[in-house]
């Protein structure tokens, strides 16, 4: 709303909707940009009192007198109070219980659901103890809503907001780790895609080269998908998450090739002189340069 009134003040000569920009340095002051533009601009030294300082929904410190004021649970400025485990402020954390699930079902294949995740669930952990070919998926009540590794399409670490609040997606090698702080404000799904995907890689095909500096031989590689018994092939986006097999190696380029002289016939040529002439080539692997001795007699 604070950058909106600027849109009727021309700047530089030209008139734009403006929308806020968040700036972490300075949370207070007014900081604008165009719709459909690539640049930014200081409107105010100071926002209107009672602004939020940030956009998460999280924080409820405001900004006083262009000071980014810290709010406690109880909505005191400069409070201490914080909410427990629970949601409760100033609580004890004993106004609601930890619910821990052990997950280690092998069968199904897509999607397959782990467990619901209900609404007002906080301090979320799911953690892969061990390794696997399947990933962790969060999906919404809508069966066609997915908020992180849907569509069989494998997202990159990161924070995903869903349900209300923030999930926080990190995965190492084949290890993957999904927590947020909650509150969610729905219910959400926890599945497990196993669908198995990796890289099918053919036979090495013949050296180019059978010596020198520029022998390569190739495979070829293809990102797949494995459901049931049938292979279906993907984008090669699909396996980024996976090392990809070199499709191109170096050969033979540490032999040397050999050489050798090859002599043709003698042959004899009238003109006014006497020319005799012999083709030398000397060969290098599969190569062969040509020389052309002459001997002229009189």
């Amino acid at each position: 709303m604070q950058c909106s009134e600027f849109n009727t003040v021309p700047y530089k000569n030209e008139l734009y909707e403006w929308i806020p920009v968040a700036n972490t340095l300075n949370p207070c002051e007014l900081h604008c940009r165009p719709v459909d533009g690539q640049f930014s601009e200081k409107m105010l030294d100071a926002v209107i009192d009672g602004t939020s300082c940030f956009d998460d929904n999280n924080s409820r410190n405001i900004c006083v007198n262009s000071v980014c004021k810290d709010v406690g649970c109880d909505y005191a400025i400069d409070s201490n109070a914080v909410e427990d485990r629970c949601g409760v402020c100033l609580g004890d954390g004993s106004g609601c219980q930890t619910v821990t699930k052990m997950f280690d079902a092998s069968e199904g294949s897509g999607y397959v659901d782990v467990g619901l995740i209900p609404k007002g669930a906080r301090d979320i952990v799911v953690i892969e103890v061990e390794e696997s070919g399947n990933f962790l998926a969060l999906r919404s009540e809508d069966p066609e809503k997915y908020h992180l590794n849907g569509q069989f399409i494998i997202q990159w670490n990161g924070e995903y907001k869903a349900a209300g609040t923030t999930f926080f997606y990190e995965r190492s090698g084949n290890l993957e780790n999904l927590t947020s702080p909650g509150p969610t404000k729905e219910p959400v799904w926890l599945q497990n895609d196993t669908v198995a995907r990796g890289w099918w890689v053919g036979e090495w095909q013949a050296c180019s080269m059978t010596c020198g500096p520029s022998g390569l031989k190739k495979r070829t590689v293809f990102c797949i998908r494995t459901v049931g018994a049938e292979e279906q092939a993907l984008p090669p986006s699909e396996c980024r998450h996976l090392l990809k097999p070199k499709p191109q190696v170096p050969c033979n380029r540490d032999v040397l090739c050999s050489s050798h002289w090859v002599v043709d016939n003698w042959s004899e040529h009238k003109v006014f002189y006497k020319s005799v002439q012999r083709v030398v080539g000397l060969a290098i692997g599969s190569d062969l340069s040509i020389a052309r001795n002459t001997i002229v007699a009189t």
